[in-house]
């Protein structure tokens, strides 16, 4: 069977949710969905667009991907303590990049700054592809991202990696 593909991004992946939401129901459009478009997108950007459980019908649950804490190699954190400890010395010196406001990467970075009790500036950009390209190029000091986008350019050497979110230890890290 053909198929046509169509890379609709933008906020947070809700532009693709809410066209596909609005399309006939006819098994003919699909999504690969995620946490942003679907779930954290129609609480913050998307807000009546779209209801992510009445209007889609789920298939199968392709992965789950863990954020991953990454730094730019300019700064020398051995750990996430010595990050902390640069942070609370440097309050709103350290910057991060997240894919947009709302997105994962902005939550999981906020999350952290309430935990830690750090002041880190967040920098939104309009998705993962640009807020990885400021962050190897050192526009920006940090992310949260996905082992998708973020392990590539940590096993490049072009990005540290400082931790892992996930609930066991990934054994290749």
């Amino acid at each position: 069977q053909p198929v046509v593909v169509e890379n609709r991004t933008g906020a947070t992946g809700t532009i693709c949710s809410d066209l596909v939401a609005k399309s006939a129901p006819d098994g003919y459009t699909l999504q690969l969905a995620h946490i942003n478009s679907n779930a954290i997108g129609p609480l913050f950007n998307a807000k009546g667009r779209f209801d992510p459980v009445n209007d889609f019908t789920p298939i199968a649950l392709i992965g789950i991907t863990p954020q991953m804490l990454c730094h730019h190699p300019k700064h020398k954190f051995k750990d996430i303590p010595d990050f902390i400890r640069f942070a609370k010395a440097n309050p709103g010196k350290l910057t991060y990049a997240s894919s947009g406001v709302g997105s994962i990467q902005h939550i999981a970075a906020e999350a952290f700054k309430l935990q830690a009790g750090v002041d880190l500036m967040h920098v939104p950009f309009k998705g993962t592809g640009e807020a990885m390209a400021a962050l190897i190029s050192g526009d920006v000091d940090m992310t949260f991202s996905s082992t998708g986008s973020a392990l590539p350019q940590v096993k490049g050497g072009k990005l540290t990696l400082l931790a892992v979110c996930s609930p066991k230890r990934l054994p290749n890290l």
